[in-house]
């Protein structure tokens, strides 16, 4: 309401929130503070539901929910030889990351934030089950720890190439489907074999490396992989997963490259280079995700319930820094992945499973920068309108 009061009403009637005439100056000072106070609480309330986590949240998820492969026809003009008849069902994401970076807890807080679904939701119980992520999704804090004692432990981490949608494909939007492997332990010359298959494009689903002596990964031969890279199986992004948390990332962010020797020294970092270097090959963008940000914070004496509105947001300058230096170190000779393509999140885990906008927003907010890169490389690598006419 504007604060201007509208002398030229000569009406009588004094609506809620709505000043008395000017010359009923017995009241007017303290109807202008009153309605002063109601404006403040009207403009806070329509920040809260504006500019708050649910309705970013919100506006990204029904974006996703609406989006299909490449449909913008401004876009396609730009690509006249392409047969847009022959676009893939939806947009594959490719996760790479070392063991225990959390990338199936990814996967299932992707699968949750797109779709809004609720822990209590029996296909939550069902999801967590399947992806192998080692906690169950009805555990309460500690536990696991007290209830799993004389219990064979459940199978824990990807095993083999394994494809999830996150998104189903409907009437208003194509689907999205992530492709998780099985994280990077030793970083040696069979791992980045495999991963270079993954990013190529030539790996079949539920394709594996197996391990021969507990230290060395086999390839299956051609039983694990397509003859050639197709579009619709291919992956049209690379996404690349790291705990925050971990001391190990140190090396990655303070590698020294004037040592002759710093990739034996530090040789997760020269594995996604190696990574990097293949997907610059395909055209593929790769981004980052930071992940188990709540424990980052605790590492550095952030209380949890605090409110900051978004992950990440109590420990920004930290994480800024860590990102610059993530950012040079993978960008390393003539690489480049800038911080625009690292992301924050925090995933679902045991104990921490309740619904929460922020865990999904920045969940969301990931998956947009993804799925956006996804749509811009199907466009340009559609297949090329047949030459060949019948007569």
């Amino acid at each position: 309401m504007d604060p201007a009061h509208d002398e030229s009403d000569k009406s009588s009637d004094v609506s809620p929130g709505v000043c008395p005439k000017e010359e009923d100056s017995d009241h007017a000072d303290e109807c202008r503070v009153v309605e002063e106070s109601q404006a403040d609480e009207r403009r806070l309330s329509l920040g809260d539901e504006v500019w708050g986590a649910k309705m970013f949240l919100q506006s990204i998820r029904s974006r996703l929910n609406k989006k299909k492969v490449f449909e913008s026809l401004e876009m396609r003009a730009n690509y006249p030889d392409r047969d847009f008849q022959k676009l893939p069902d939806g947009w594959n994401i490719a996760l790479l990351g070392p063991t225990g970076a959390g990338k199936s807890s990814l996967v299932y807080t992707l699968w949750r934030a797109i779709n809004g679904i609720d822990a209590d939701d029996e296909e939550a119980v069902l999801k967590v089950e399947s992806l192998q992520v080692g906690w169950s999704a009805t555990e309460e804090p500690g536990e696991a720890t007290s209830k799993s004692k004389g219990k064979p432990k459940a199978k824990h981490g990807t095993r083999a190439l394994s494809s999830v949608i996150v998104q189903e494909a409907c009437s208003e939007c194509s689907q999205i489907r992530v492709q998780d492997t099985k994280g990077q332990q030793f970083f040696d010359d069979k791992e980045a074999s495999y991963a270079d298959a993954l990013v190529g494009g030539v790996l079949k689903d539920g394709s594996t490396v197996e391990e021969q002596n507990l230290r060395y990964w086999i390839t299956i031969g051609s039983l694990g992989f397509f003859e050639s890279s197709a579009i619709d199986s291919a992956p049209h992004v690379i996404l690349l997963v790291f705990d925050a948390s971990l001391k190990s990332l140190n090396k990655v962010l303070n590698v020294d490259f004037s040592d002759a020797e710093w990739e034996n020294k530090v040789p997760q970092l020269a594995c996604y280079h190696r990574v990097l270097d293949k997907a610059r090959e395909r055209d593929l963008d790769v981004f980052v995700c930071l992940t188990h940000i709540d424990v980052y914070e605790r590492q550095r004496g952030v209380v949890e319930g605090g409110e900051e509105t978004r992950v990440g947001e109590a420990v920004q300058e930290e994480l800024d820094d860590l990102m610059e230096k993530l950012s040079k170190s993978l960008s390393h000779g003539d690489r480049n992945l800038p911080m625009s393509h690292i992301f924050v999140v925090e995933n679902y885990r045991s104990g921490k499973n309740s619904s929460d906008a922020r865990i999904d927003l920045a969940a969301t907010e990931l998956l947009d920068a993804l799925v956006e890169s996804a749509d811009d490389y199907i466009g340009f690598h559609c297949p090329k309108k047949s030459s060949c006419v019948i007569c």
